[in-house]
């Protein structure tokens, strides 16, 4: 038998560290759905990894008397799993890259993954197991000034696995704000500044034009009118994300069809990101884009152009709201598009609305339900983009895998992830309805 004090002087982990940790790394390897940056790979192994080494290592009635060779075992059999999961997803991301039309994962990307999955976490041991050390004689020589004690390695993860979860959504936004240093501040002059070809008629309504969705409703319509949109063979209405962005291969591909003589209008209803819109003021997408086409309804001369309804995202809940009202009112709508509907709207297209949605696209899934079971097949139906290889669904693992992606959905080519091509334009508006 290996006393305690003996088995604490060891620098490999305890048994049930080791395997604890190598649970959540390898959940933290299991294939996701779309190319994922390293970095990003990175903090979700030291974060699952250490959340694993934590609880499971934490059961110490049950590893506290297991001994140097156990320790060793269990240390070489989790680094062995680990290693090899960090090459199969390696493998992975390279085959999603593949088809996405993106570079191979380089090696020392592979590497970087495998250093953070294999190397870091024995550092960190290593050094916690020092740092115990040093505390533990400062404690018998100077009781006073100890102020770590012997649980001086649970501190070290909790403060790691701390500062990963703040750094992980700070750099992401940040990421963020330089790419968009080179485009338009506003969603409105975004929208005014897309580039076309055939440009048509286009209105955009700021947050701030209206205190209420009515009165920016009505502002739309009336600059809609003055612009000559009524004249035109189509009049498209395009709900805006929840950030108030209207995507531009929606407005070139209804411009391209139609050589340009096409009006398209937006109003904003909020201006934050769409995941915060989508929990905050879901509301607000139905309660403008009703307020719209009322105010359109109103107004129409006889013989008006066709109406269209698009929107995207939480634009696309918006928009399949504006369509149920459309009918209330009594305004013809020609045709219905959505695209990257979030399958956690609750939302439920009809048969004859065109669902664009890429087969790629974690926010046309992601739901709690996903956690125990797989997502319909139907969800992919109609104008998807790149069929990327789709990872088998596993009870847990795809929803935290799914949820990962989410961070990533529109940092993607067109045609991936939570990206969308032309055809969400051109289907809209084409004189035959594409065949579903």
């Amino acid at each position: 038998m290996v006393s305690e004090r003996r088995e604490g002087a060891s620098p490999l982990p305890r048994a049930g560290t080791s395997l604890g940790y190598a649970a959540g790394a390898l959940a933290a390897l299991y294939p996701g759905m779309l190319p994922r940056p390293v970095w990003i790979q990175c903090v979700l192994i030291l974060i699952l990894g250490g959340i694993g080494a934590a609880t499971v290592g934490s059961v110490r009635h049950v590893w506290r008397r297991t001994g140097i060779q156990m320790r060793t075992t269990a240390f070489a059999l989790s680094t062995v799993a680990v290693t090899a999961a960090a090459a199969g997803w390696t493998g992975w991301q390279d085959s999603l890259r593949a088809v996405a039309g993106l570079a191979h994962v380089s090696v020392l990307d592979g590497l970087g993954v495998w250093f953070c999955a294999a190397v870091i976490p024995i550092g960190a041991r290593l050094t916690a197991s020092r740092l115990t050390e040093i505390a533990q004689r400062r404690r018998s020589s100077h009781p006073p000034m100890s102020l770590w004690g012997r649980d001086l390695r649970h501190r070290v993860v909790v403060v790691a696995l701390a500062t990963a979860v703040v750094a992980w959504p700070a750099g992401a936004v940040s990421s963020a704000a330089r790419a968009d240093t080179t485009t338009p501040t506003s969603p409105g002059s975004r929208f005014a500044a897309i580039s076309s070809a055939e440009p048509g008629v286009r209105v955009y309504i700021p947050l701030d034009a209206g205190a209420t969705p009515q009165a920016r409703a009505d502002l739309a319509v009336t600059h809609l009118i003055a612009a000559g949109g009524l004249t035109r063979r189509a009049v498209v209405i395009a709900v805006p994300t929840g950030s108030g962005w209207v995507d531009a291969h929606a407005v070139t591909g209804t411009e391209s069809v139609l050589g340009g003589d096409v009006a398209v209008v937006a109003v904003q209803y909020a201006a934050m990101p769409s995941w915060q819109a989508f929990l905050l003021h879901r509301d607000a997408a139905t309660a403008t884009s009703d307020a719209l086409v009322e105010a359109l309804a109103r107004r129409l001369p006889p013989g008006h152009p066709p109406v269209y309804l698009f929107g995207q995202s939480l634009g696309a809940v918006g928009a399949l709201a504006a369509a149920e009202r459309a009918r209330v009112v009594g305004l013809s709508i020609a045709r219905v598009l959505v695209s990257g509907l979030p399958a956690s709207s609750g939302s439920h297209p009809e048969r004859r609305t065109l669902l664009q949605a890429n087969d790629s696209d974690p926010v046309a899934i992601w739901k709690p339900a996903l956690a125990w079971t797989p997502a319909h097949a139907d969800v992919s139906r109609g104008l998807g983009g790149a069929p990327l290889p789709r990872p088998a669904w596993v009870p847990g693992l795809s929803f935290l895998q799914t949820t990962v992606d989410l961070l990533g959905a529109t940092a993607q080519p067109v045609g991936v992830g939570h990206r969308y091509d032309e055809r969400q334009g051109s289907a809209l508006v084409a004189p035959v309805a594409p065949t579903l």
